[in-house]
């Protein structure tokens, strides 16, 4: 099943890409570069090639060599791709502590104690970018994981999913696969409505288009969330819903309009809503009497 979260509403903005995953750990914890990539994959390490860019290759000893703060190029042959690694020290000034708190406050108790942890000591930061984007996308969402849960697990820190606004420990990475595991499910509620927004989010860095759904009943969610996961699977298995496109079976269906009430909080991001209809066939604010009906 699909990571599923609920929160209050927090406008989302995000980079183009959305491919963009930071490690945060203590800074006495400096892992070897050679234990966190390796091309033979030895002891562990991710099979793919760590290089320092602010250093000729006649400066740098690698079996001696730690993640220091600079600039790093991590390629891995096998997909086809490459990351550009960005490292040095965190200042927790300017709220940056409180907005990590904030961001950390919606994650299990292991998760929030452990960025506690994080933010009460010196703290260094491992930005993780793509240097070079190949056709499939599912190789950047893989080797951008392997790369941050290895340097997580060597550092004893954490790990900052910014496409998807979700914080991560060591081997906490969804099991799921393809796609899945990189796409999160969140119940927004609040706002002064009284409706409940479920919507994806993680489906545009695969180049598919993002869903949501709205309910009045906050206790019709999750059946919403199940109802969105299943489309989903269907979307990368096949191809993406079309405007007008009604889904579903009996009566279940839900007819892809365009998602223009929350337009300004997608930006760039397409989304589609998908809507409850009449019995003239008209597509309704609320989608509850439809998941009243699997309860």
């Amino acid at each position: 099943m699909w990571p599923f979260r609920k929160r209050r509403y927090v406008p989302i903005t995000l980079d183009r890409t959305g491919w963009r995953v930071q490690v945060y750990f203590p800074s006495e914890r400096v892992p070897a570069l050679l234990s966190i990539a390796q091309a033979n994959g030895a002891g562990g390490a991710i099979p793919a090639f760590i290089v320092p860019l602010d250093k000729s290759k006649d400066q740098v000893q690698l079996k001696e060599a730690g993640l220091e703060p600079g600039r790093y190029g991590i390629v891995v042959p096998e997909k086809n791709a490459a990351l550009n690694l960005s490292v040095g020290p965190l200042s927790w000034k300017d709220g940056a502590a409180d907005e990590a708190r904030r961001s950390a406050g919606r994650e299990p108790e292991a998760v929030r104690l452990h960025v506690e942890r994080i933010i009460a000591g010196q703290c260094t930061l491992a930005d993780i970018t793509i240097a070079e984007i190949g056709p499939d996308p599912l190789r950047i969402a893989d080797m951008t994981q392997m790369a941050a849960e290895r340097i997580s697990a060597l550092a004893g820190g954490m790990i900052r999913d910014i496409g998807v606004r979700r914080w991560r420990a060591p081997g906490n990475w969804p099991a799921l696969p393809g796609p899945a595991a990189h796409v999160t499910l969140f119940a927004i509620t609040g706002e002064g409505k009284h409706e409940t927004w479920v919507h994806t989010l993680g489906m545009y860095r695969f180049r598919k288009t993002e869903m949501e759904v709205f309910v009045r009943d906050a206790r019709l969610a999750p059946l919403a969330g199940e109802y969105l996961m299943t489309v989903g699977d269907y979307v990368f298995q096949n191809q993406d819903v079309k405007e007008g496109e009604v889904v579903g079976q009996k009566n279940a269906r839900l007819m892809a309009v365009a998602g223009k009430r929350r337009e300004a909080n997608w930006g760039e991001i397409q989304v589609l809503e998908l809507a409850a209809l009449s019995p003239d066939g008209i597509p309704l604010p609320y989608a509850d009497e439809v998941f009243a009906k699997m309860v």
